[in-house]
């Protein structure tokens, strides 16, 4: 994913288009994986010196990874036309971008 994403953005760059590259999904994916790498130099770090002394360090991370996941998989979810599912999973969604200006 991140190898397809650096390519991805090098081609863009390519052809001048760093504008159109960077949305806001393409952010948050950023973000997503910045994150789940901090997560995976965390764990990995912890694993091989046997420093896991304060497990709540870790806690706001895991956190974030998990809402991050939860809201790619209702992303990825909205455009399934079977069973209704996608038309269940719009109302979520928009109820989450009108309660993200709390967040700031």
């Amino acid at each position: 994913n991140i190898f397809t994403e650096i390519l991805l953005y090098s081609g863009y760059r390519r052809r001048s288009w760093t504008e159109e590259y960077w949305n806001t999904i393409r952010f948050v994916l950023w973000l997503h994986l910045a994150l789940m790498f901090r997560l995976q130099l965390w764990l990995g770090s912890g694993w091989l010196d046997g420093s896991w002394s304060d497990p709540r360090q870790i806690r706001p991370l895991l956190a974030a990874v998990g809402s991050m996941k939860w809201i790619r998989l209702l992303y990825m979810f909205r455009g399934f036309e079977s069973w209704n599912f996608g038309k269940r999973i719009l109302p979520i969604m928009s109820s989450l971008l009108e309660a993200s200006t709390f967040l700031i």
